[in-house]
């Protein structure tokens, strides 16, 4: 399913939305103090125009790495970088704080609905953004493993393994920089459980080095070579100290060696640079050195490169040097170890070790005729830009098509059934039917079903006119009048292999058809919805008081659909929703017994079963509210009526929200009551409304502040009370009916 529906979705893209461009989400905190990454994007959008590049770094100030974006040339993608604002400490020791800081952030720079496909540059800080993604959003990703998550997520957090594991089984592909990554990655305790999975997924992709380079090789021989070079920093990992005492040992034998450092910062400067001091005339210091024709001339001078990092993920410096000539000093099982398996450009040693780092440094100086002409015979290819640039998108662009016209993109296009239940709708029809006229999806993959409810308005009359300019557009009656019966009606004379229900007292965006089906297909959901945006039903302070209560959380509680969301997430209902057509075969049509809530049964039949619904937030419609308190108090009295038969027939309540008015109905009843007895009832009942009606006023102010109508601060706390306590005596009514088993019967009304 997953292979064809991903087909199908990249078809309709292109049709519906023209879709010439792809968007890659590429994440890296790195990206501040390594060109590595800037150098990937550039050249991933040179060797595809039609690559838009969008590159995610979080900046956390306080940090000891040096800010490159100086040296970068130009960007060919767009960076967003966004400032840590919340606590350092926290983000760099507490990883849910991490993960969940960065990704608000994300959420609060991009619309990921119009992302395409996500790289992490590493597999644990970047990975779990990447993962949420594809959870939430089902936007594909490839990770990468990088030297941090091996030697220090996979050996010291053995909290965040299983993380660790489910990123891997959901990407796309997970890629190594180097051979001995892969191997040590492979070899992993904790990755047992998802082995088979990496086998599948795993390549080796390593880092590019700068064209300079390349352009600029040095195959000059060096007579008596001793002198050895050290780039980078001076921190812990990358074990300067040890190499300095190692020099020292093998500076006995050849007096006339020297040891060259280039590089600044870390948490051991300081101490390497003190220990250097009495050994001024052997180890030269050099400071950072940026430009890459001054660090040439370095290159030049020297004649092996050492590096003996505990951790290296690949270390670009390495083909630096041999791009000059040098061969290298490495660690064993990191870095660049195994990528020039066929070939010995230098000797591998325990970085542990200082016997063993002295020898091997001995080594190179004894057999330096032999892996200099090894070195010189190397080729670098591999590492140009270009060739790395390529095998990414032969990752990125694994699912997409190859072009196809755009009859055969429309004949790929699922055909839709929407179904639209009307009653007395003459005031709002024609924008609802003007705007799925509008919309960006093909009228011939679209039959539009109007279920009338034998309205005396005029509606069908209005209606009518539309059909006879529209064929796909259609006008069907429901002498039962109910909303559950006029969806019934639709479905059964529905042909569409996805069934869209529709309210009449709504209008919706061009791409809502289009945006359904396509996470539909995407989620591979029973149901998916959007928002439903409140509006007022008149240019009244009542009409705007209504269209503000209802959408409020203190008004609806967690109801989603009403009150917003910033990312995609299953719930237990949504409005208008897009369904595959079988799941009505497999549990049943509308239950035609609940004039309300019948959505609410209905999805809670399709969670019941096993089902998925999935709420969009960048889907939209807009739904016009009640125009009055009273019919707004009616309607929710409603929905609190149906709502016991609703948990009955379900056999469990779906949500606890639901609880919340008839409480409060039954806690103001009591209340006043006892609060007669005793000041201890009367004292807690007083905080309680007042409490209550202080939130409701705050709430207001609000509503008041948005519509520019202080009216509107005084009204909001009314409807609040009118829809809660309606709500409230519905349920207990209908609570009531359920146990004396008598029916539940209401009027028609809109």
């Amino acid at each position: 399913m997953g292979y064809w529906y991903m087909q199908k979705y990249k078809k309709m893209l292109s049709l519906l939305f023209k879709f010439t461009f792809m968007n890659l989400l590429y994440i890296s905190e790195d990206y501040l103090n390594s060109k590595v990454h800037h150098q990937l994007c550039n050249a991933l959008a040179d060797s595809d125009k039609n690559l838009n590049i969008t590159l995610f770094c979080v900046e956390r100030s306080g940090v000891s790495f040096k800010d490159l974006r100086s040296l970068f040339t130009e960007k060919k993608y767009n960076p967003v970088i966004e400032p840590l604002k919340g606590s350092h400490f926290w983000y760099k020791f507490w990883f849910p704080y991490k993960a969940r800081l960065k990704w608000n952030m994300l959420l609060k720079n991009l619309d990921l609905s119009q992302i395409d496909f996500i790289h992490a540059a590493t597999l644990f800080s970047e990975g779990i953004i990447a993962h949420r993604a594809y959870v939430y959003y089902g936007i594909p990703y490839s990770v990468a493993v990088r030297g941090s998550d091996i030697n220090f997520y996979f050996w010291k957090m053995p909290h965040l393994w299983a993380i660790g594991r489910e990123i891997i089984r959901c990407a796309q592909n997970v890629i190594f920089i180097s051979p001995a990554q892969e191997k040590m990655a492979c070899l992993l305790p904790p990755l047992e459980k998802v082995v088979d999975h990496l086998s599948e997924k795993k390549v080796v992709i390593p880092n590019g080095i700068d064209p300079f380079w390349i352009l600029n090789r040095n195959y000059k021989k060096k007579m008596n070579a001793k002198r050895f070079l050290y780039i980078g920093r001076f921190d812990s990992n990358k074990n300067v100290e040890l190499l300095i005492d190692s020099f020292l040992i093998i500076l006995k034998q050849h007096p006339d060696s020297e040891l060259h450092l280039v590089g600044v910062g870390g948490d051991r400067e300081s101490q390497v640079l003190d220990k250097i001091k009495p050994f001024s005339s052997s180890i030269i210091y050099h400071g950072p050195i940026y430009d890459p024709t001054e660090l040439q001339k370095i290159y030049d001078q020297c004649d092996i490169f050492t590096m003996i990092s505990h951790s290296e993920t690949f270390g670009l410096v390495f083909i630096e040097a041999l791009s000059q000539g040098l061969p290298i000093l490495y660690t064993q099982n990191q870095g660049v170890d195994g990528v020039f398996s066929d070939q010995s450009i230098g000797i591998a040693v325990d970085s542990h070790q200082t016997s063993d780092i002295s020898q091997g440094m001995i080594s190179l100086i004894e057999n330096y005729d032999h892996y200099s002409e090894e070195v010189e015979k190397l080729s670098l290819d591999s590492f140009q830009w270009k060739s790395i640039a390529d095998q990414y998108l032969q990752i990125i662009n694994k699912e997409q098509n190859s072009m196809i016209t755009p009859n055969e993109m429309e004949e790929d296009l699922p055909f839709i059934s929407v179904i639209c239940p009307v009653y007395n709708e003459k005031n709002y029809i024609r924008p609802c039917i003007d705007s799925v006229i509008e919309s960006d999806y093909p009228k011939s993959k679209m039959e539009l079903y109007f279920v009338d409810g034998m309205s005396p308005d005029g509606t069908a009359d209005i209606i009518m006119e539309y059909v006879e300019k529209y064929p796909f557009i259609k006008l069907l009656k429901n002498p039962q009048k109910t909303v559950p019966y006029a969806l019934n009606i639709g479905i059964d004379k529905a042909v569409g292999t996805l069934i869209i229900r529709l309210d009449a007292h709504a209008f919706y965006p061009k791409n809502y058809f289009s945006e359904l089906v396509k996470w539909q297909m995407k989620l591979d959901a029973d149901n998916v919805g959007g928002l439903c945006r409140t509006l007022p039903a008149k240019n009244t302070a009542t009409a705007k008081a209504i269209a503000e209560a209802v959408s409020s959380k203190f008004g609806m509680g967690n109801s989603y659909f009403r009150i917003g969301v910033s990312q995609i997430r299953k719930v237990d209902t949504v409005p208008f929703g897009c369904f595959k057509r079988e799941i009505f075969e497999k549990i049943g049509f509308f239950d035609t017994e609940l004039v309300r809530n019948q959505d609410d049964e209905f999805n809670g039949r399709i969670i019941k079963n096993g089902g998925s619904i999935y709420l969009l937030p960048h889907v939209v419609s807009d739904y016009y509210a009640r125009d009055t308190i009273s019919k707004t108090a009616k309607m929710f009295y409603q929905y609190g009526l149906f709502k016991p038969l609703v948990n009955k027939k379900l056999g469990a309540p779906a949500t606890l929200r639901q609880f919340v008015p008839p409480v409060f109905v039954l806690g103001l009843i009591l209340g006043f009551i006892l609060s007669f007895l005793t000041i201890y009832i009367l004292i807690p009942y007083l905080v309680v409304l007042i409490g209550y009606l202080l939130t409701a006023l705050d709430n207001g102010r609000k509503g008041g502040h948005k519509w520019s109508d202080r009216r509107i601060m005084f009204l909001m706390p009314v409807v609040y009370f009118m829809v809660h306590v309606s709500y409230g005596f519905g349920y207990w009514k209908g609570l009531i009916r359920l146990l004396f088993k008598k029916s539940i019967e209401v009027k028609v009304n809109r």
